[in-house]
């Protein structure tokens, strides 16, 4: 899907709700595998992986501080931002979205 917005097939916006649905249909039970809960101590940042063909476009890292705090992460859409959130919440680490198209092109949210 990435790369048909790549392409100019599909731009950001077309896209966005079918990837939320993806991920929507993709999600597990509130933890997902490799997900942990740490009550005592606090996330620190929340990192955001873009891949292009499997190549590291963006890697940003955010102290989950500001994560909390933003009404959207720009080019993310907002289900995850509200994933993200929700997972600062419940003081969950790990993996939060991990999407990715065959040529290895895709986005990645982590919770340190």
């Amino acid at each position: 899907m990435l790369r048909l917005v790549a392409e100019g097939r599909l731009t950001p916006e077309e896209a966005a709700p079918l990837v939320a649905a993806l991920a929507e249909q993709s999600k597990e039970a509130p933890r997902a595998a490799g997900q942990t809960v740490h009550p005592d101590a606090r996330p620190s940042r929340v990192r955001v992986l873009v891949r292009e063909n499997g190549r590291s476009v963006v890697d940003l890292q955010i102290p989950s501080v500001l994560a909390e705090l933003a009404s959207a992460m720009p080019g993310i859409p907002r289900g995850y931002t509200d994933r993200v959130r929700e997972a600062l919440r419940q003081g969950l680490r790990g993996p939060i979205v991990d999407v990715r198209d065959e040529d290895g092109s895709g986005v990645s949210i982590t919770i340190d």
